[in-house]
């Protein structure tokens, strides 16, 4: 696909593989766990026939959602409603874990 479409988006290069050992880095004597921020997996396209010879099925009666299925937090009438939005006065003291100040 080429970069000049609207459907493109970044794709990185290398993704670093995550499993017990090599979510550990050490440091300084120190050992950290290594987390990730934003994961995508990605899948290779198999032909349907690869699917149908190792016996998986597709349900055909499956109802996807749709917008009117959304339900809005913020709405006070909502059944989800999780209440006034605060006001915020200053700034976050911990973004993505880590402490700002």
């Amino acid at each position: 696909m080429s970069c000049n479409t609207p459907d493109a988006r970044y794709v990185p290069s290398f993704v670093i593989p995550y499993d017990a050992a090599i979510g550990v880095a050490n440091a300084g004597g120190q050992t950290y766990l290594v987390k990730w921020l934003d994961r995508e997996i990605r899948f290779a396209r198999k032909a349907i026939l690869v699917c149908d010879s190792a016996g998986l099925t597709v349900p055909s009666n499956v109802t996807l959602p749709t917008a009117g299925d959304l339900k809005n937090p913020s709405d006070p009438a909502s059944d989800i409603y999780v209440g006034v939005r605060p006001v915020l006065t200053t700034a976050p003291r911990v973004v993505h874990g880590e402490v700002k100040y």
